[in-house]
C-alpha cells in the first residue's frame, strides 16, 4: 500500500487486532454488499479485507465493479482474501 491507500474490512469483522496491526485506526468494517460496491468504486486505490466465502458471494453480485484479488490465505481455520479495486 502506498500513503492515501485505504483499507476496509468487510464482514463479520471484529477491528481490534486489525487496527493494531495494520495501524490503520479507525478502520471502517463495511457491512453489507452495497457499501463494499461504494468502497471499491473509490477514485483512489482502496484495498479490502475480506473471508474468502464473502469474496465468492460478492463475484456474484449483479452490478458489482471490478476488483483485482491481491492474494488470498488461509490462517487458523478460516481462508481470507485482499482486493483492491486497481
Amino acid at each position: 500500500m502506498q500513503p492515501g491507500d485505504q483499507l476496509a474490512l468487510y464482514g463479520d469483522f471484529e477491528p481490534g487486532p486489525y487496527n493494531f496491526y495494520t495501524g490503520f485506526v479507525p478502520l471502517p468494517v463495511l457491512g453489507e454488499e452495497g457499501a463494499l460496491s461504494h468502497f471499491l468504486r473509490s477514485q483512489e486505490r482502496v484495498f479490502c479485507l475480506l473471508k474468502s466465502r464473502d469474496l465468492l458471494k460478492f463475484q456474484k453480485a449483479q452490478g458489482r465493479p471490478k476488483f483485482q484479488l491481491i492474494l488470498q490465505r488461509r490462517i487458523g481455520d478460516s481462508e481470507f482474501a485482499l482486493i483492491s479495486n486497481r
